[in-house]
């Protein structure tokens, strides 16, 4: 059974409470400023982001493909390809408005970090993706 609402409580002031609000911090900002020197989550000439050993990712191809594009792998339901920076954030915000996000285990830390983490939120309106 998947758990509704948030389970990890770190304790203040630990690697993995530090990690969870800076990704926090970093998805604000990947979702709203659209110049990567703006950014103050993260050093843009050392920034790169990889998913479950995926290639990866710079700062200007995260902001011009969008966090989602970058965050989920193309599958059955969702198309990367397909999906622009604009299109993914409102398809998503009216899927799920409440769409919460927690670090659950931290395996590796400061200067790259390794961690475990999941997304949750309440389905208020349909899922609406084009795969072709």
């Amino acid at each position: 059974m998947t758990p509704l609402g948030k389970t990890a409580n770190h304790e203040a002031g630990s690697l993995p409470d530090l990690v969870e609000k800076l990704v926090k911090n970093w998805e604000v900002e990947a979702s709203h400023k659209t110049d990567i020197a703006d950014w103050r989550t993260i050093d843009p000439a050392k920034y790169s982001l990889s998913v479950n050993g995926s290639a990866p990712t710079k700062g200007a191809d995260t902001i011009e493909r969008g966090t989602y594009n970058v965050l989920i792998a193309s599958n059955e339901y969702y198309c990367p390809a397909h999906s622009s920076f604009d299109s993914t954030h409102k398809s998503f915000k009216r899927m799920m408005p409440t769409f919460s996000w927690e670090v659950l285990e931290v395996y590796a830390g400061p200067p790259e970090v390794v961690f475990r983490w999941r997304h949750w939120g309440t389905f208020k309106d349909s899922y609406v993706g084009w795969n072709k």
